[in-house]
């Protein structure tokens, strides 16, 4: 109720989380801290209430933030990810997951965006396992041949993270087609 009240000063609120920590102890990393605290030694990281509700697969806080205005590719965090990225990296697959998915995609967000480390939401699923994401992100048309800073494509994050195998033949069906397509314009 607040928000649609008070939607414009309220929506894009940044609150603080322990983003960091939450990554590091997340269950499907198998105890690997992958992080470092930010650039102040801390461990709370900003995020935006879209983000958050992303993260949890709140579909009604999700659905009104986005009625009321929220910026679907806010990267207002250290991590520089937006909400389509916290959500493919840090949401727990429940039957809410592919609704959200689609919601913050159909709101606008840019699948090709890229993290403060290059990654795109798709590098992201990939990594973590979220393969039912990662082929909903496939098939609204993510890019797999951006390389993340430290040069690895989706195939290279596939291979590494022992992605599905429908996963791997969606990202090598669309590399051909990449392949195909430049051949043609030469």
């Amino acid at each position: 109720m607040l928000l649609e009240v008070n939607s414009h000063r309220l929506v894009d609120l940044v609150g603080h989380i322990t983003l960091v920590d939450s990554i590091n102890n997340c269950s499907r990393l198998g105890g690997r801290t992958i992080l470092a605290p930010d650039e102040n030694r801390g461990h709370f990281q900003k995020c935006t209430l879209l983000a958050w509700a992303a993260i949890l697969g709140n579909i009604n806080a999700v659905d009104l933030l986005l009625r009321t205005g929220a910026n679907v590719n806010s990267r207002d965090n250290w991590l520089r990810v937006t909400p389509l990225m916290a959500h493919s990296f840090l949401t727990t697959k429940t039957a809410n997951t592919l609704v959200v998915t689609n919601l913050l995609l159909e709101a606008g967000a840019l699948l090709d965006l890229r993290d403060g480390r290059g990654n795109t939401a798709l590098h992201l699923a990939i990594f973590i396992g979220n393969s039912d994401i990662a082929m909903t992100l496939l098939r609204a048309g993510a890019s797999v041949d951006l390389p993340n800073l430290d040069g690895l494509l989706v195939c290279h994050i596939c291979k590494m993270a022992g992605a599905t195998m429908e996963v791997r033949a969606a990202v090598q069906a669309r590399q051909r087609c990449l392949a195909i397509g430049s051949s043609l314009l030469m």
